[in-house]
């Protein structure tokens, strides 16, 4: 507490003690109370503002940063010029298994590590009788470098009702 502030409390507390006579009226008495004790609040408010900024003190420190980036891109050839965006796997019998060769580029700025899983099969109960792999590692893949992959579907030998089928493949980049 300042000592602004302890000056105006005890003023304000001594003023109890105020002879009637000296005021026209009891209500006069409690505005000027009123308006003491306002000013005892902004006084303190100000005086802790100015306290404050009197302790306060700065230090700036300078950021320099790269802002991440993850991105993966599918091509059909190894001068990653055509994109990929459909495999068409063809007719398909039961106990056939078909591949496909692709080229993922990662096309940000850090390393990543690759994922491959499906969804959206149609039928959806096709999913536990064709089944998607690669042949990716799971080693680094540099900024801005491209790894091949091979694809692999596979038709389960005891397949039934499945005339055909549709599926997406996601693949996501971690890193």
């Amino acid at each position: 507490m300042t000592i602004f502030q302890r000056d105006c409390l005890k003023r304000l507390l001594s003023y109890r003690n105020i002879n009637y006579t000296m005021w026209g009226s009891r209500l006069e008495k409690l505005e000027t109370v009123l308006l003491l004790v306002t000013a005892c609040l902004i006084g303190a408010l100000v005086g802790s503002a100015v306290t404050f900024a009197v302790m306060q003190r700065s230090y700036s420190i300078n950021n320099l940063a790269q802002v991440k980036s993850v991105g993966v891109e599918v091509y059909v050839d190894s001068e990653l010029t055509v994109r990929l965006t459909e495999i068409n796997w063809g007719s398909v019998e039961p106990n056939e298994s078909k591949t496909f060769t692709a080229y993922i580029r990662n096309a940000g700025n850090t390393p990543l590590t690759l994922s491959l899983n499906t969804e959206n099969w149609v039928p959806a109960n096709a999913s536990s009788m064709i089944h998607v792999s690669w042949d990716y590692s799971g080693g680094t893949v540099e900024a801005w470098q491209a790894v091949m992959v091979t694809f692999e579907l596979h038709v389960d030998p005891a397949v039934t009702g499945i005339d055909t089928f549709s599926f997406t493949m996601v693949i996501t980049g971690s890193g």
